[in-house]
């Protein structure tokens, strides 16, 4: 009887550590996921800051053009 409620608390142990495992990495997999979005946003905002920077040099390149 008390190696059967041994096996029976040694069983629901192994449950609750598995459950508080995949939950730790399922916390840990968002968290990631969070920061390569905010990641992958600020590679998106130096693009387009870089294309906007090209586009005005270019724009004056060609004002420059004309006037002379």
């Amino acid at each position: 009887m008390a190696a059967n409620a041994a096996t029976r608390l040694t069983t629901i142990w192994r449950q609750a550590s598995s459950v508080a495992s995949t939950t730790s990495t399922a916390s840990a997999s968002r968290a990631a996921g969070v920061r390569l979005r905010s990641a992958s946003r600020t590679v998106a905002a130096v693009g387009a800051a870089r294309d906007a920077a090209s586009s005005s040099v270019f724009i004056a390149g060609v004002l420059l053009g004309q006037a002379f």
